[in-house]
């Protein structure tokens, strides 16, 4: 994971992903990290989440305008069943 830091690709995700979407990174440890660079990106919109949060379910009933996945996340089998339950609740912004 942290030698693929400095590459771009989270920047990337995060300048592409849309208005007040959940962006989701592999490790609890990674989520301040992520936090400030949303903030240095000006996307304070975006909720950023340890991939855990899938398996806390508060987010049942919800809608969603987007859910983007970091590329270091590494699901677990339980975790992608949640992720596309979770994908079945992204709406498009009215």
């Amino acid at each position: 994971m942290d030698e693929e830091r400095g590459t771009g690709r989270t920047t990337a995700l995060m300048r592409d992903a849309p208005r007040d979407a959940v962006f989701i990174v592999g490790f609890r440890n990674v989520v301040d990290y992520a936090r400030r660079l949303a903030e240095k990106l000006q996307r304070d919109d975006l909720k950023i989440v340890p991939a855990e949060w899938l398996e806390q379910r508060n987010w049942m009933g919800r809608e969603f305008t987007g859910i983007v996945l970091d590329h270091d996340v590494r699901l677990s089998d339980r975790q992608r069943d949640l992720l596309a339950i979770v994908m079945t609740q992204v709406r498009k912004p009215k």
